[in-house]
């Protein structure tokens, strides 16, 4: 990820981590804000409620997943990252 992205991650992070199961009539729902690097920052519906996850990359992939209360710590830590504090 580029430092120039930093910003509009936050955004995105912002975003995506409001979207709940009020925004559609859908059973199952999906929200994914992707940076150019392939960090994706992604928002799903399971049976246990809305879940978070952080992927990075496309092939050789990683990923973690957690509640969506964790977006506070990840946006938190880019936040100091970038030296907003």
């Amino acid at each position: 990820m580029d430092y120039d992205e930093i910003d509009s991650l936050l955004k995105g992070i912002d975003y995506v981590s409001k979207i709940d199961a009020t925004q559609t009539k859908l059973t199952n729902f999906e929200a994914h804000y992707r940076t150019k690097g392939d960090l994706d920052i992604s928002v799903f519906n399971e049976t246990s409620g809305v879940s978070g996850g952080v992927q990075v990359g496309r092939v050789s992939s990683v990923s973690v997943f957690f509640t969506t209360e964790k977006f506070k710590d990840v946006r938190q830590l880019l936040s100091d990252a970038k030296g907003e504090n």
